[in-house]
């Protein structure tokens, strides 16, 4: 279970290299760990700020708007990187958006 981000919005305007670098690397790291020690499932905290500028109500996974922070995008990155995983090494992975 991953649940450690850098979080903050104003934080990662102000500093997004710090902010890709914990929140991006970190989590790569995380799920590469995950792949070589054999584990099977992996759980990560999602954020709702990947909904970004989306008006649609109530949010759903599929549909995005565009993301409003650096933040935001270091979220985005990490459903991208855990869906690849899934896909390629067969990492199953479970996330919950934390609003």
């Amino acid at each position: 279970m991953h649940q450690a981000a850098l979080g903050s919005v104003p934080r990662s305007i102000k500093d997004p290299i710090t902010s890709n670098d914990v929140n991006v690397s970190g989590f790569l790291n995380m799920l590469v760990a995950a792949r070589d020690n054999g584990v099977k499932r992996f759980v990560f905290a999602a954020s709702s700020s990947t909904y970004g500028d989306s008006e649609s109500m109530p949010k759903v996974e599929d549909i995005i708007g565009k993301p409003l922070s650096p933040y935001a995008i270091t979220k985005y990155v990490n459903e991208l990187y855990a869906d690849i995983f899934s896909k390629t090494y067969g990492l199953r992975n479970d996330w919950t958006s934390i609003f």
